[in-house]
C-alpha cells in the first residue's frame, strides 16, 4: 500500500504545474487513495505515519479525499 501511495504522490508532484490534470487525477484515482486509507486501523496508521513519508503526507491531506 505504501508504494501505491507514493506512486500517486508521484504523479499529482508531476502534475503540479498541470493544475487540470492534478484534480483530474485527483478525482480518478482519490477514491482509490482514500478507500486503502480508511482500510487501515486507526493503530496501524498512526504507526505507519511514523515512518513513511506517503503515509505521512496522506494523514496530512486526508480530508482532500473525504469530501
Amino acid at each position: 500500500m505504501e508504494a501505491y501511495l507514493q506512486a500517486y504522490y508521484d504523479l499529482m508532484d508531476d502534475c503540479e504545474q498541470f493544475p487540470i490534470w492534478k484534480r483530474k487525477l485527483e478525482e480518478d484515482l482519490g477514491g482509490s487513495v482514500s478507500f486503502l486509507g480508511i482500510m487501515m486501523g486507526e493503530v496501524v496508521r498512526d504507526d505507519a505515519v511514523e515512518v513513511s513519508p506517503a503515509y505521512a503526507r496522506f494523514d496530512k491531506e486526508k480530508q482532500i479525499y473525504f469530501k
